[in-house]
């Protein structure tokens, strides 16, 4: 006989309101990379992971620009797969119940088409969620701090985002705490809301 199903747990994702699964499924360095796992080979896979994920309780997928070859990949393919869920399964697979993350540093190869000033993340943005067949997600990332990008015009930029709709939330990936306490610190508050 076999073992019943253990019931996933869920946590609050900070201040966000949103209840996240305490494992998520993220597509780095899988999908649109490794053998088999490109194009409908990747998206036909990719559903079945992302089937037995949910069926455990799943609520958190991950992924970002970057990802995959050519960049974008794993998220064009994780966007196809969830989207023929999504019309297989709507019960398993409401929107409201999935908690879609992605990250914003490396777009592309141009001189404006990393890091993190407001037109790349403009851009950035309107990329992955062409990608992700989505009209925002629920937490963007800024995938690494820009020190070529003064910290105000970043927090503006990420919020101009979330105030757009295109995001729920944003957030950091790879900062040190030391580093947002740093970009905190030297943000006066009218900066961040004008």
């Amino acid at each position: 006989m076999a073992a019943p199903a253990q019931k996933m747990y869920y946590r609050m994702l900070g201040t966000t309101g949103l209840q996240v699964s305490i494992l998520s499924y993220g597509f780095w360095a899988t999908f649109g990379v490794k053998d088999g796992l490109h194009k409908e080979d990747g998206v036909r896979k990719a559903k079945e992971i992302l089937k037995v994920a949910r069926k455990s309780g799943v609520n958190l997928f991950d992924n970002a620009e970057v990802y995959g070859e050519p960049k974008g990949e794993a998220e064009r393919i994780m966007g196809a797969a969830i989207a023929e869920l999504m019309e297989e399964d709507p019960e398993s697979w409401r929107r409201s119940d999935l908690v879609i993350t992605t990250k914003i540093f490396w777009g592309g190869d141009g001189v404006n088409e990393k890091g993190l000033s407001k037109k790349h993340i403009m851009e950035g943005v309107e990329n992955s969620l062409k990608n992700l067949k989505l009209s925002y997600v629920d937490l963007l990332f800024c995938h690494r701090p820009d020190p070529l990008t003064p910290t105000a015009t970043v927090v503006r930029a990420m919020t101009d985002v979330v105030r757009s709709g295109k995001a729920t939330s944003w957030g950091t990936s790879e900062w040190s705490a030391q580093q947002i306490t740093v970009r905190y610190i030297d943000i006066p508050f009218f900066q961040i809301n004008n």
